[in-house]
């Protein structure tokens, strides 16, 4: 049934630990979009919620959701007691025993504590170099979330990376982008913009962003001058429903497992 697979590969004790594992994030809807009912007071007077908004139901189910791989403490302009003369700034309190679980095991790639977890700013042109993510990011070091997960997909296809969509995190947002997992076989690791002053942790299991797969192939824009007939006939049919006429007449199944 399922022509397309993507595969996520990884090592134990992480591929054991099932609490950090992907998965489709329709399994990730968020609670308060589970309780909101589908009509605001009256249905009879028509004030449908988001809840009947098949878009946005689809957009957040779309994908698969990585998830935070282990506790991370963030201090942003936080005075590090061990360097107190370098000030404030942008550093991390993770267990320092973490990467003891992957010693003499020959493995490919670091796994998480062998890893640097920041990117300097001047990869990003520095403090002069006009990139709005700096002045974003408090002029720190950019979080970098490791991933400990190998994703391949079909030949013929790459993976859109994004903060989880729809989730408005006043914390932290991952940068987007996109990677041809078909040929790349190295874990995908993601660059963030801090927004939080201060101390916060990203918890174990937490939601970080969505990947999408998808094929690529090449586009290209035509612009058209519209048929009012046409408008006029397909604004007749969706208006003489009084609801779900989105989900009656144009959605289509798209499944993810």
């Amino acid at each position: 049934m399922f022509e397309n697979k993507i595969i996520f590969e990884t090592f134990d004790p992480i591929f054991s630990d099932k609490s950090i594992r992907p998965e489709p994030s329709a399994i990730n809807i968020p609670e308060w979009y589970k309780k909101l009912k589908n009509y605001h007071g009256d249905p009879s007077l028509s004030l449908r919620t988001i809840k009947l908004c098949m878009p946005f139901l689809d957009a957040i189910s779309a994908g698969y959701v990585l998830k935070n791989q282990q506790e991370i403490v963030v201090n942003q302009q936080v005075v590090n007691p061990n360097h107190k003369e370098e000030g404030e700034s942008m550093w991390l309190g993770i267990n320092p025993e973490v990467e003891t679980s992957f010693i003499h095991k020959d493995l490919p790639f670091p796994m998480t504590g062998g890893i640097r977890h920041t990117h300097n700013i001047d990869q990003l042109g520095g403090k002069e170099g006009g990139c709005p993510y700096i002045k974003k990011n408090h002029n720190e070091a950019f979080l970098k979330l490791i991933n400990p997960w190998l994703i391949k997909v079909p030949k013929g296809y790459s993976v859109l990376f994004l903060p989880v969509i729809n989730k408005l995190d006043s914390k932290f947002t991952p940068l987007a982008g996109i990677v041809d997992c078909d040929t790349f076989n190295m874990p995908v690791n993601f660059p963030c913009v801090v927004h939080h002053k201060g101390t916060f942790t990203i918890e174990k299991g937490e939601p970080l962003v969505t990947a999408i797969p998808f094929k690529r192939e090449s586009w290209k824009a035509i612009f058209k001058k519209g048929d009012v007939k046409k408008w006029n006939q397909a604004q007749w049919n969706y208006t003489s429903f009084f609801q779900g006429q989105y989900k009656r007449f144009f959605r289509r199944k798209k499944s993810w497992k």
